[in-house]
């Protein structure tokens, strides 16, 4: 090849500026510090009442973090699925049904997805209905409590 096609063809194989790194969901502002202190003070306050095994995966979460670095953190194999299972059990999901006591969930992914959902179900957070903030513990039931 010549001319413009040859010039065209070797700019494409040239390696093209690499994209910067992800950041956290999370960005640096006076507001976003506030929201971080509360999710940590919500985990704080699991951890209080958590056995060592729990505190270790739940302390594993990282409210600055994204969804997809936390679940890898916390899918490591350091945490088997007992104590995965015995976390959520902590944290009021139900693990098991029926007489045979069959799972769930039945790999630790999903396990740890659940997990990390109810996790940040315990964060302070604004009803988009009725705009009133709330902050759940694992004892409430509704997890949810709206005037509407």
């Amino acid at each position: 090849p010549t001319g413009a096609h040859f010039s065209h063809f070797t700019r494409l194989k040239t390696p093209c500026a690499s994209p910067p790194p992800p950041q956290s969901f999370i960005m640096s502002s006076p507001d976003s510090e506030e929201k971080i202190r509360q999710r940590n003070i919500a985990i704080g306050a699991l951890l209080e009442e958590a056995d060592a095994d729990c505190k270790k995966l739940i302390g594993a979460y990282k409210p600055t973090e994204t969804y997809k670095k936390n679940h890898s953190v916390m899918s490591h194999s350091i945490y088997t699925s007992a104590v995965i299972e015995k976390c959520l059990n902590y944290m009021k999901v139900e693990t098991r049904r029926g007489a045979n006591k069959d799972k769930i969930y039945k790999n630790k992914k999903l396990m740890v997805d659940r997990l990390i959902l109810k996790i940040e179900s315990c964060f302070p957070t604004v009803c988009d209905e009725c705009t009133v903030e709330y902050k759940n513990t694992i004892h409430d039931s509704p997890p949810l409590t709206c005037f509407i």
